[in-house]
């Protein structure tokens, strides 16, 4: 499946298909009916820290822990780069005003 593909499905604006269901279960290792009854409200458990607050119907595997906890890690970092970058061209744009 394409990059493209997933991302139509994933921003709605293409339906999948049953086939293409299939396939992104497979990568995720995750049965077609825990997808199909994925609730996003339910995911995270509020009274856990992250590496133990998964549920979604049957257990997350460690892969997907693992994997989110990744992804987590590189936005926070890229979120602290945007706000340091931010700080630096906002003190620019001041030294360029007071001249």
């Amino acid at each position: 499946m394409s990059q493209k593909t997933y991302s139509n499905i994933e921003t709605g604006s293409s339906k999948p298909t049953v086939e293409t269901l299939e396939k992104i279960c497979s990568i995720f290792e995750v049965n077609l009916l825990d997808l199909l009854a994925f609730d996003e409200k339910q995911l995270f458990s509020g009274n856990q820290n992250i590496s133990n607050s998964f549920i979604v119907g049957s257990q997350v595997g460690e892969n997907e822990k693992i994997l989110y906890e990744k992804i987590m890690t590189q936005h926070q970092e890229e979120i602290i780069f945007l706000r340091n970058e931010l700080k630096r061209l906002n003190q620019i744009i001041d030294q360029m005003l007071q001249r």
